[in-house]
This record gives C-alpha cells, sequence and structure tokens, in this order.
C-alpha cells in the first residue's frame, strides 16, 4: 500500500530529532541561481563550479554558490530557479537545458543530493537522509511558448514551479514595476505609465496589464499538469487574472522571493491583501535577504547588535524586522521562508551599522552563509524551535499543488508558431 506523505512527514520528524539530518540548520531556499552562469553567460563572472567569487556583501556580480556552499549552508530543500537572459533570447531553451545538465550532474556527483519531482518523492527522498533540489522556470517567455516546450521541460526535465513573468511585460503577462531608474527594465509599460500613472496607497506605480491569450495558454496548460504557480513578478494586473485560475485549481498562493510593498514602494513589493490571500490559501512565502530590497526598511532596535546601540539600518536587523512583519499578517511563522535569489546581480546583507563593522564583522557575502541568517531567527524566536518545521510545511503545502481537473472557463488555443516574445 502507497505510503501516505503524512506518514513520511511524520518519520521525518523522528529521524530528525533523533540526530538523521545532514544540517544544524535545515533551511528551505525557495529561489537560488545555482547555475545562473548557464543562464547569463559573459555577464556573470564565475559559475557554480568555481571557487565561491565573492568576499565582501556588496559584490553583485560574482558566483555566491558552489557545491562546499551548499554544504555549509544548512539548506535541507532549495527551489533552484532556471533563467535565460533576454539578451539570449535565441538560445534561450538552450540555456534552460544547460542549467538543468548542471543540476543533474551535481547530484549524480553529491549522491547525498537529489532532485525531486513531487512532494511525496520529496518527503521519501528526505526520509532517506538526502538534501533536495526542485527545478522551476523564472520567465516563461522564450521557454515554454508551444505544447512541445511542456513535454520536453515540464514532462520529461522535471520542472515543477514556474515563475510566469520577469522584468518585462511580454506575451505571457505584466511583469511588477521596480522602483527608481529601474523601471526602465519594462520600458514600454513604464512609458505608458508615464503618461497615464496609477499609484496604490504605498505610492507605488502599478499597472493593470494583465495575462495575455499566450499566458491564459500557458497557465491553464500548467495547472493541467499540476504545476505550482509563483506569484512573484507578477503586476497587480497579472495578479488580479492569475487569482481566479489558482482559486480554480485550489492552489495554495506561493511566493517565491518578495519583500514588503510598504518599504519597497515599487509593485515589485507585496501587499499586505496579497500576503492576507496566501494566509486563507494556506500558502508560503520567501523573504529576499538583500539590502537592495530592504533598504528602505528601519530596523526594529530589538534586533540590533549592542554594538550598534539600539539604532541600526542594514544587515541582518532589517531582513528580521520584516522577517517578523511579514510572519505577522501571514500569521505562520512556518509559513514564511527564505528566497535567496542567490547569484542574482544583487547585494546580501553587510553588518548591521558601522560600528558593528569596525569590529571585524562584515555581513553575509556567500551562499554557505546561509545558515547564519537562519541561526540569527532562530535565536530572536522568529522560526519555530522545531528545527523542521519548514522542511515539513514546505512538503506538506506541496502535497496540496494538484493537477487542475474541473474545465477551465476560459481554453485558449495553443500557439501554433514560436515567435520572438519579450524578455519576460
Amino acid at each position: 500500500m502507497r505510503t501516505s506523505i503524512r506518514t513520511l512527514l511524520a518519520t521525518v520528524t523522528i529521524l530528525a530529532h533523533a540526530g538523521v539530518t545532514h544540517a544544524a540548520a535545515p533551511i528551505v531556499d525557495l529561489h537560488a541561481h545555482l547555475f545562473f552562469y548557464e543562464g547569463t553567460g559573459v555577464s556573470f563572472f564565475g559559475s557554480f563550479s568555481s571557487p565561491v567569487l565573492t568576499d565582501s556583501s556588496s559584490s553583485r556580480l560574482g558566483a555566491k554558490a558552489n557545491a562546499q556552499a551548499l554544504e555549509n549552508s544548512g539548506a535541507r530543500i532549495i527551489i533552484v530557479a532556471l533563467y535565460a537572459h533576454p539578451l539570449f533570447w535565441s538560445t534561450c531553451r538552450d540555456s534552460i537545458r544547460k542549467q538543468i545538465d548542471a543540476a543533474e550532474a551535481f547530484v549524480t556527483a553529491h549522491p547525498d543530493w537529489a532532485i525531486a519531482r513531487s512532494a511525496e518523492e520529496a518527503a521519501r527522498l528526505v526520509h532517506a537522509g538526502k538534501r533536495i533540489l526542485i527545478l522551476s522556470i523564472e520567465g516563461a517567455s522564450c521557454v515554454l511558448e508551444t505544447e512541445e516546450d511542456l513535454n520536453e521541460f515540464i514532462d520529461r526535465r522535471g520542472v515543477r514551479i514556474v515563475t510566469p513573468v520577469h522584468f518585462t511585460d511580454d506575451t505571457i503577462g505584466g511583469a511588477s514595476f521596480m522602483p527608481g531608474i529601474e523601471i526602465l527594465t519594462n520600458p514600454i509599460a513604464a512609458l505608458e505609465s508615464l503618461i497615464a500613472p496609477h499609484f496604490d496607497q504605498f505610492g507605488a506605480r502599478v499597472h493593470s496589464y494583465g495575462l495575455g491569450k499566450k499566458g491564459q495558454w500557458l497557465v491553464e496548460s500548467l495547472l493541467k499538469r499540476g504545476i505550482w504557480i509563483d506569484l512573484a513578478h507578477t503586476s497587480d494586473g497579472t495578479y488580479s487574472a492569475l487569482t481566479p485560475w489558482l482559486e480554480r485549481a485550489k492552489q495554495p498562493f506561493l511566493y517565491t522571493h518578495t519583500i514588503l510593498r510598504r518599504y519597497y514602494r515599487a509593485e515589485r513589493g507585496v501587499t499586505p491583501e496579497r500576503l492576507e490571500k496566501v494566509r486563507d490559501t494556506g500558502g508560503i512565502v520567501g523573504l529576499l535577504p538583500s539590502e537592495d530590497m530592504l533598504a528602505e526598511t528601519k530596523a526594529d532596535p530589538v534586533y540590533c547588535p549592542t554594538v550598534c546601540t539600539g539604532s541600526c539600518d542594514q544587515g541582518i536587523p532589517i531582513f528580521l524586522t520584516q522577517y517578523s512583519e511579514m510572519a505577522g499578517i501571514v500569521g505562520d511563522a512556518q509559513s514564511v521562508m527564505i528566497g535567496s535569489d542567490i547569484n542574482a546581480p544583487l547585494n546580501f546583507l553587510g553588518a548591521a551599522c558601522s560600528a558593528q563593522e569596525k569590529q571585524g564583522y562584515h555581513g553575509l557575502s556567500q551562499y554557505g552563509q546561509l545558515a547564519e541568517l537562519w541561526q540569527a531567527m532562530r535565536n530572536f524566536d522568529l522560526v519555530p524551535r522545531d528545527p523542521n518545521a519548514w522542511t515539513e510545511r514546505f512538503l506538506a503545502v506541496w502535497s496540496k499543488v494538484k493537477p487542475l481537473q474541473a474545465p477551465a472557463q476560459i481554453s485558449p488555443t495553443a500557439p501554433s508558431t514560436k515567435s520572438r516574445p519579450g524578455s519576460g
């Protein structure tokens, strides 16, 4: 008789408390670009097989993760974000293939790691003492455009999570605006917004472009295959368009890497209303540990090191401040995890204040230090005392993602030809 995921999770907990675990800090990272070089080429320095090239939290373009860093990180489950840079749109499928090949080569060379294609398989692998990779695609445009693409990347290669849009509006749908000058990553929408601007209650510029016809076909096709849709990077219009689809499929809402909009002041951040939907659907969210994304956060003094004398405006304390607030809205610290976005061109977390830096502490610069962030969260009781809470929660939520059975109300025809997309 088939073992239920609930039984497997119970066994995982028993084994973990008995000491049968690879990591002292069993982290779930919802978004990590481990094999970024294959997706970005010359725009990124180093690769997963090279030494870690960063020794500063402010470094943006050097490799921050390799096999040894993963071993040291404390990560038990990592969602591997596969990304094809829009400058290389003509070979984006090859880029995704190379990244999957690299992931498969890694687990072959490191038998304590495995790629999981379902929550049930992941629970069995964790039960067996494995650490888990799960494949996702960030930006579907130019990768998932035809039924043939879905057969290859979803059915055969095992991608299980898809972030439909990325930085730029395209034929899939609308992407969220970034702040300041970064709004130019979505140039046409930015120009339209300058002519007819719309702002939300936080003063963030928003736009209403939702799912295109190709996006409707893609979302329906993914839901029928039981693929988890990631809402990170969605414009308010795309979020509104996706919501009824996800409700129809009874999917727990997922944000793999985000920040609070009220601090970030851009559509890229998540609102309390969206987080309440995560809570109501039993979903999960990953907070992004980067000072580029957390910069406007004023740290709660309780999280500031003693040397900072109650005032700090960067580093781990601003992450803890947003984490505490986000968990309060979602209502469950087990449902707020880390979405590191490691190797994206973002800084990590530096010293909390200049006084701490003068004492020789320079913050987090590479993936192997992720356990330090988790430990800081645990020191302030922001995460459950059970070290396996994130693992159990993630697997339980993923197990609820099922193929869409009921007929969809919208059934667009699949595109018959591959056309040059936007950057997604």
